[in-house]
């Protein structure tokens, strides 16, 4: 059977570990095969850590496991040498009913390992496992890749991106690579959770998660075209015996489950953790939160033996990112051919492509019907729509066979190439009513608008914890702290009907009420609605109105209506610059002034270490004013 070849194949050790002789295991020899890194992985043990040469065992000393029936010894969830001792027993067991659920049918990677570790008895007889076996003839694995699917700002759920294992299949047999099984991993939700609910529970641990395996298209419809995010695949360079152990490891936690926490214990964390069974590279970010960018940043250094970990990166792209790249490729009269359909598609097509070279038409429809196929990932198709676009499918017919070329298309950067996603700055700053000072600022994830983060959806920002303190006039105070910014400009970067949607911002947290004051912190919370635009390359304007509550200063509490409008632009290059000018009026009555606020900031670095920083803003409250500068380096990690 093909369980029993694969057990016999494995010719040497996927990690340097303990191996003894093939005699009966002594008590040391146990407790230091349940000391290796290997097997407290493979129980969901964190690894021991070295300290000064000596081991200290990790804490807490507990599996994350939660599923009883995962252990073999009853106290297996806290003693891996307990539970050495007892899967042992249970692998070198008879069968005495249904082999599924024999101990080597159960946990095969636990079995490989053993022996690789000359621990089983040398006349071990082998188990035929009927569900393993076919999973495994099904699945066919022979290498393994690290997916990753952009940001989503629709849920917090998926607003840092989303990482799966997929164990690919690398055969000239036939066999289709959309059908290989790619793992999942995530909180089990109730039905129509609330996004602030599911927040508050995912940071404190109170959601089950478990791993799920489907097909790989499946996963790819969802975020390429239901979805229109961006997949990345890092296809890993793993030996034969490596990606047997992995898919033996995969197949052991199916059936598990765990405790989901939003800012660690994520997608990203458990699924490299899963790869940390079968290579010593160190995976998981030194901090205490795990973001998937962060993760992959860790990947794309990581050695497997003596050569790089990460084989190959390649992105597999969402409709809208297949338009936009089509589009922006065109010449101009190309692109004047688009607009002209898109404005009377009544007339039909061949107008538009009067003047065009027959390799030009090729392109101009192609991209038209990739129009379509975008919009309908967005809103259903009218029925008018999904005549003029079966029509445009004819008119493909009717020009020369072949693919349309489009030329280079720029290759965007890769979601591990940008900076960093934990910030902190150290800036100079001079206060018209303050004086000089100092400012220090502490942001754990994730990015603005003038970062450099391929992963994240464009024009963008998603933070959480941002923490500015100052020290003016000898005084330590709280210039700003957003527990949570959110901003999703939903830019159309081609100017074309139906690519762009509602802009939006959600802002709660606490802030100084006015730029020249150190005690006057106010919390607050603010939501806006608005559009954006693009104003010509890399440069976008955006215009927002909504509403602000704020808490008492001086006594009283306000409810504010605001107007926002900004510039940004965020080039490939060294330079970024962004402005923005709110406008907040008290309607609750109480005759205060309107409050005006400018604020611009430049940044300039290509690195993913650090940039340097200068801003300036200005402030107006009735017949208060303030102005404020500030320069520095910001560092990210």
């Amino acid at each position: 059977m093909l369980h029993l070849l694969l057990m016999a194949a494995l010719a040497q050790p996927v990690a340097a570990e303990v191996p003894v002789p093939p005699a009966a295991a002594s008590s040391a020899t146990l407790a230091a095969l349940a000391d290796a890194p290997t097997w407290r992985i493979l129980l969901g043990f964190e690894p021991l850590h070295e300290d000064k040469g000596n081991r200290r065992k990790a804490k807490p000393a507990e599996s994350d496991i939660i599923s009883s029936d995962f252990f073999l010894a009853s106290d297996g969830s806290h003693d891996p040498q307990a539970e050495l001792i007892a899967t042992k027993q249970a692998l070198e067991a008879p069968v005495t009913g249904d082999p599924d659920q024999h101990a080597q049918c159960r946990f095969p990677a636990r079995l490989m390992w053993l022996e690789q570790q000359h621990v089983l008895r040398p006349d071990l007889q082998h188990v035929t496992c009927p569900a393993y076996d076919k999973w495994l003839s099904e699945a066919k694995p022979n290498s393994a890749s690290i997916i990753f699917a952009s940001g989503h700002l629709t849920n917090p759920a998926t607003f840092y991106g989303h990482m799966m294992l997929r164990l690919g299949t690398d055969t000239n047999d036939g066999h289709d690579t959309l059908l290989d099984p790619t793992l999942n991993y995530g909180a089990v939700l109730p039905d129509h959770e609330n996004g602030l609910v599911y927040v508050a529970r995912g940071l404190s641990g109170q959601y089950t998660s478990i791993y799920t395996v489907l097909p790989f298209y499946q996963h790819l419809n969802r975020f390429n075209e239901v979805q229109n995010r961006d997949v990345w695949e890092y296809k890993l360079d793993l030996t034969d015996d490596q990606t047997r152990l992995l898919a033996a490891h995969a197949w052991e936690h199916l059936k598990a489950s765990n405790r989901y926490y939003y800012l660690r214990q994520n997608c990203a964390y458990r699924i490299v953790e899963l790869l940390s069974a079968v290579t010593d590279a160190k995976l998981v970010p030194e901090k205490p939160w795990v973001m998937p960018v962060d993760v992959l940043e860790t990947l794309s250094r990581a050695r497997n033996g003596d050569h790089p970990l990460v084989r190959s990166v390649e992105r597999l792209e969402s409709r809208q990112t297949r338009l936009r790249d089509k589009y922006l490729a065109l010449a101009g009269r190309e692109q004047t051919a688009v607009n002209a359909y898109l404005r009377s598609p009544e007339r039909g097509v061949q107008p538009a492509l009067a003047n065009l070279t027959p390799d030009g038409r090729k392109r101009v429809v192609e991209t038209l019907i990739d129009y379509y196929s975008a919009s309908e990932a967005e809103k259903p198709l009218t029925p008018a729509e999904e005549s003029d676009k079966h029509d445009l499918v004819l008119a493909r017919f009717r020009l020369p066979a072949g693919a349309a070329d489009y030329g280079d298309i720029a290759k965007p950067a890769k979601p591990h190439e940008g900076q960093k996603s934990t910030l902190f700055q150290v800036l100079a700053g001079s206060n018209s009513e303050l004086g000089e000072g100092l400012e220090l600022r502490f942001r754990p994830a994730y990015n603005d608008f003038l970062s450099r983060a391929p992963g994240s959806l464009p024009y963008s920002e998603l933070s959480f914890g941002d923490l500015r303190i100052g020290l003016y006039d000898g005084k330590i105070s709280l210039r700003a702290f957003d527990a949570l910014r959110i901003t999703t400009l939903n830019v159309s970067q081609t100017g074309l009907p139906r690519t762009s949607g509602f802009s939006w911002r959600m802002r709660a947290g606490a802030e100084q009420a006015f730029l020249g004051c150190t005690d006057c912190v106010a919390a607050h919370f603010e939501a806006d609605w608005g559009q954006s635009f693009i104003l010509g390359e890399h440069v976008v304007a955006y215009g927002l109105a909504g509403g602000r509550l704020r808490s008492a200063v001086s006594g009283h509490g306000t409810v504010d209506a605001g107007l926002t409008g900004g510039l940004i632009f965020n080039a490939k290059g060294a330079w970024r610059t962004s402005g923005e000018v709110n406008l907040w009026h008290d309607v609750t009555g109480g005759g205060r002034p309107t409050d005006t606020i400018v604020r611009l900031e430049t940044r300039y670095g290509t690195s993913s270490r650090w940039d340097l920083s200068a801003s300036a803003a200005w402030q107006s409250y009735g017949k208060q004013s303030a102005t404020e500068f500030r320069g520095g380096l910001s560092y990210f990690w």
